[in-house]
């Protein structure tokens, strides 16, 4: 019978770097959250990153496209995806199928 212990034991530099790196990873939402909400402006992904955050192919992105569920625009002629995009209920579903999907 395995052990069910609920403490996790973890060196005490090793807590504190982990403890920093958390703090960093803070300022820098609250950073960008500020960015984003005051000063209005628009997030936006490329094919790659957007594939890469919902676990697709560019073929799989392309048919959530055409169906209407991705939207996208055209900046200098290039095909961006907002950021919002990443959170739309019915993408986990369809990325469930694939690979694990983390929720936002």
């Amino acid at each position: 019978m395995e052990n069910q212990s609920k403490v996790i034991v973890i060196e005490r530099n090793k807590f504190a770097a982990l403890v920093k790196s958390h703090r960093k990873c803070l300022q820098m939402l609250n950073i960008l959250t500020y960015i984003y909400t005051v000063k209005e402006v628009s997030l936006t992904l490329t094919l790659q990153e957007i594939c890469e955050v919902l676990h697709m192919t560019p073929e799989e992105v392309e048919i959530q496209r055409q169906k209407g569920y991705i939207r996208f625009t055209t900046q200098k002629g290039m095909t961006v995806y907002e950021t919002t995009e990443t959170k739309r209920p019915h993408l986990q579903l369809d990325a469930d199928k694939h690979t694990p999907f983390p929720v936002y």
